[in-house]
């Protein structure tokens, strides 16, 4: 009981870290999704293809708005993703320091550990959301009702139940629990040693540009160092339900490299890390702005 009251409180008093959150991933989101259906036609691709050739074949084929194609579901979970993702690490952070705002008294190695702890988390929004992404976003056919988002969730849910929803997990984890660990880490080892303290109720451009950098550097290296297992849950996740090509994780990754070789796990990676920067430099910008907002820190 007394646990339960004390996360509650916990929670409370990081209430600001879930709203700043939101405001952090949709602007992220709106950046970004280009390069991320770029990155799965690459990834479901059977043939090796370009960013610039792949990019170019979805805008003659299918017109600029397919580049926006599957936001639907990310939109949609965007704000439980990153309430979840910045609420989580507020909570680690107060919990392993025990002061309400203790994200800036945590060590290097507290900072990978609420990292981690926020990136299995967001795992519970992550699955769901990019399994229909990634369904909707791999469908080539442009007059197909299969490109709906709608339809794709209909689909898994009528052929596997709510479970079907979760296909992936454990790929998920695989990938996100690391993957959130160097973000964080990676973004306050980059920002700490540069941000000037602010003493006025603007942020100045100087303080800007640095959360914007370091947010940059953090989305690259998190995603560069786990991109393999987004290749493979990408492939999981978007194979025929009815008939499905792979049997597991591993026995993806030995057919992955047994047709295609070791390279085919690194499809679409230039298009994701050129992704990476402008998106996670927004969200990380947009949500210590947001937070300080919300704490009365800036004014507007």
């Amino acid at each position: 009981m007394h646990f339960l009251l004390f996360f509650m409180s916990t929670v409370a008093e990081n209430l600001n870290d879930f709203i700043a959150g939101i405001g952090g991933g949709v602007s992220g989101l709106l950046v970004g999704q280009p390069f991320d259906v770029i990155k799965v036609r690459q990834q479901t691709s059977p043939i090796a293809k370009s960013l610039v050739r792949t990019a170019s074949e979805i805008v003659k084929k299918e017109g600029y708005r397919s580049l926006f194609l599957g936001i639907g579901p990310p939109l949609l979970g965007v704000a439980g993703l990153n309430s979840v993702l910045f609420g989580s690490y507020g909570m680690a952070a107060s919990l392993l320091t025990g002061e309400s705002d203790g994200r800036s008294k945590l060590t290097p190695f507290q900072v990978f550990v609420a990292g981690t702890f926020a990136g299995i988390n967001c795992c519970l929004v992550t699955t769901p959301t990019e399994l229909v992404k990634c369904r909707t976003q791999a469908v080539l056919d442009v007059s197909s009702m299969e490109r709906s988002a709608w339809y794709q969730f209909r689909d898994v849910v009528k052929t596997n139940g709510v479970r079907g929803l979760y296909k992936g997990w454990w790929i998920t984890v695989a990938r996100d629990a690391p993957s959130f660990g160097v973000y964080f880490l990676t973004y306050e080892m980059c920002k700490r040693p540069f941000m000037k303290p602010i003493t006025t109720e603007t942020i100045s451009w100087y303080n800007f540009l640095v959360l914007n950098m370091a947010g940059g550097v953090a989305g690259v290296l998190a995603w560069a160092i786990v991109y393999p297992f987004d290749v493979i849950k990408t492939r999981l996740q978007s194979q025929c339900l009815k008939s499905p090509e792979y049997n597991g994780i591993v026995d993806c990754y030995r057919k992955m490299v047994a047709q295609h070789g070791y390279r085919s796990l690194f499809r679409g990676l230039a298009a994701t890390l050129i992704r990476a920067f402008p998106l996670n430099a927004v969200t990380f910008s947009m949500y210590e702005v947001t937070l300080m907002l919300l704490n009365g820190r800036l004014g507007l």
